[in-house]
């Protein structure tokens, strides 16, 4: 399987918050069919960066937009 990492470098896991944000993404991403394989890791780089590993080649685009278009259908059904 093809695999792209995408930096999220806003989500240092040396920062309590941002660490559990990055779990939160990888949680969410883990309900989207596409992204149900995607997988968290870290690199560091002055700190650690949170890095999300998503199956099929997804780029940073299509991630965000198929995480606005989860969260319209859980609105909206809910």
């Amino acid at each position: 399987m093809t695999y792209n990492d995408i930096l999220l470098p806003g989500l240092v896991g040396s920062h309590p918050l941002e660490a559990m944000a990055a779990f939160g993404l990888l949680r969410v991403c883990n309900e989207i069919p596409d992204l149900a394989e995607a997988r968290l890791h870290w690199i560091w780089d002055q700190d650690w960066r949170a890095v999300l590993r998503v199956p099929h080649a997804v780029g940073r685009e299509e991630l965000i937009e198929q995480l606005k278009e989860h969260y319209t259908i859980v609105i909206v059904t809910h």
